[in-house]
């Protein structure tokens, strides 16, 4: 049966028994999906379409398919399909890091407690993401506590995205010694695609609803709302 509870989660025996922690890092660790969101909706703006899609709406495309947003946006507005995707995608990038570097990114509840209560048993932490260095580098310095995390994968480190899972499959080739095991975070659908098949035990963290949510819990040993929960 599924763990699918936060006291099951929180069990002694299932923390003591993984030795390394994966995390996702964009709506997740930090609150950066809701300004990918935005980010969206400006590059829209811009090109003089009205992006009306709530947080929950863009999540449900976003979370599932790495180019599901690129399908939906361009069927919304058939006009932008006259448009290279790719330059698309750089104004909403450039969107994105105005964002970025106005210092508008925090840690998510309940991020930094986490991270410190498993050093504190001396578990190892790593972030495993599609982001690219350079927005992580500008993020980090505006939560110093991401510091206290050793290892870092970034979209530089791997050449295939979630829900492929190589790079969950090298950060565990990279940190786990023989007899250990391995426990991952993912806030999407397909990341948790990416942690089941790497043979981590995952855990879904989100308070969003989805409508193929039961399809998304064969993906997950255990789904909580929040890294609060936890803490």
């Amino acid at each position: 049966m599924k763990e699918s509870t936060t006291k099951d989660f929180a069990r002694k025996d299932i923390i003591e028994k993984h030795q390394l922690f994966l995390f996702d890092f964009d709506g997740l660790l930090v609150n950066t999906e809701a300004l990918h969101h935005q980010a969206y909706i400006s590059m829209c703006k811009e090109r003089g379409y009205d992006l009306d899609w709530d947080f929950e709406h863009y999540c449900q495309i976003a979370h599932f398919e790495a180019h599901g947003l690129q399908r939906e946006i361009c069927n919304k507005f058939p006009g932008l399909k006259e448009i290279a995707w790719d330059l698309l995608y750089q104004e909403k990038k450039q969107a994105y890091l105005d964002l970025v570097f106005k210092g508008d990114v925090s840690l998510m509840p309940g991020a930094a407690k986490l991270i410190e209560k498993l050093l504190d048993l001396g578990k190892t932490i790593a972030v495993v993401t599609h982001s690219p260095l350079e927005q992580i580098k500008a993020i980090r310095q505006q939560n110093p506590s991401l510091d206290l995390i050793a290892h870092w994968i970034t979209r530089e480190n791997y050449k295939i995205a979630k829900p492929d899972p190589e790079c969950y499959i090298k950060a565990m080739k990279m940190l786990l010694k023989e007899g250990q095991k391995a426990l991952g975070f993912e806030d999407s659908p397909r990341g948790l695609k990416a942690l089941k098949a790497s043979g981590a035990y995952s855990v879904w963290v989100t308070g969003l609803h989805y409508p193929q949510e039961r399809e998304i819990l064969e993906n997950c040993h255990c789904h909580i709302e929040s890294l609060e929960a936890l803490v």
